[in-house]
């Protein structure tokens, strides 16, 4: 059996570190038609004016199993994982495509608010706000509580959700489930790896699990996102900072103002107020090279 290329970028991220010299550019679109970014762990995908849909990085070893071959049509939002990216149509119906292991790409039929997709699963929010999981079955990932959510995130084998009183409660048997989780109450959560992390009340980043480096004191920020092995998060004037590994230049932010994040294997993506996109990091297969 061939090597799967995105197994093989999970190690190289994750385990080993990647190859690449630390780089201090970050990579711009041409277009300014952008107003969505998900990035993934070796591919990225947009989400232009026109609500289509625009896949770049490491494509599929199968043509049917293609991350970069998003569908046609209309969306209103967008989310990528480990080798597949769902999206959801204004209707709250999701499509997915990629990598088909384990029926990550087979989402639920009933409407949906919110998407979170992890490595081998991925977790929806439906419109009464109550969790739905697809994918691999023997990590206990699909075993989604009871109950309303605020708020998704998932990541290696663990998905966790903020309850209707800001409340960390997650499952899964990923690192994550080996280290204690906070116990104070949250605006919003981001699972990566081996790490995760989140934004107090006051917009203080806060994070666990399997660290590198402590977020920044005394910043408030707006947005947070986390990687195999570094987070980001946009402060109140919508530039990035970064902490953790910094093998391919994870740490190397733009210094541009945005107004969306997304943190991706051992890459991260934004969308500026203009409609640009700024990649940093990792670019092997070309996941941090917008069009």
């Amino acid at each position: 059996m061939p090597p799967n290329p995105f197994r093989s970028a999970l190690l190289c991220a994750l385990l080993l570190g990647c190859t690449e010299e630390p780089q201090t550019v970050s990579y711009e679109s041409s277009e300014s038609n952008w107003v969505a970014v998900a990035a993934g762990i070796s591919h990225t995908c947009a989400l232009n004016e026109s609500q289509t849909i625009s896949c770049w990085g490491q494509p599929g070893v199968e043509e049917h199993e293609n991350p970069l071959s998003a569908p046609p049509g209309e969306f209103v939002s967008i989310a990528s994982g480990n080798a597949f990216s769902c999206a959801l149509r204004a209707d709250g119906v999701a499509s997915c495509w990629g990598d088909t292991s384990f029926g990550k790409t087979n989402p639920p039929t009933f409407p949906i608010a919110g998407l979170a997709l992890g490595f081998e699963h991925a977790c929806a929010l439906d419109q009464d706000d109550r969790i739905a999981c697809w994918g691999i079955e023997d990590r206990e990932a699909t075993q989604s509580p009871a109950g309303s959510f605020l708020q998704l995130s998932s990541g290696y084998d663990t998905s966790c959700g903020l309850t209707e009183t800001q409340e960390i409660e997650c499952w899964g048997l990923g690192p994550l489930s080996d280290y204690e989780i906070p116990n104070e109450a949250l605006q919003s959560i981001a699972l990566g790896g081996e790490s995760a992390c989140g934004l107090d009340i006051d917009g203080h980043a806060i994070c666990w699990g399997n660290t590198e480096e402590s977020p920044p004191n005394n910043v408030v920020f707006d947005q947070i996102g986390t990687g195999l092995r570094h987070a980001c998060a946009l402060d109140t004037e919508g530039l990035a900072t970064c902490w953790g590994q910094n093998n391919s230049g994870e740490l190397e932010t733009p210094q541009v103002s945005l107004s969306t994040l997304s943190v991706g294997g051992a890459h991260a993506c934004g969308v500026t107020p203009e409609g640009r996109i700024h990649c940093w990091g990792w670019n092997e297969s070309g996941q941090a090279s917008p069009p």
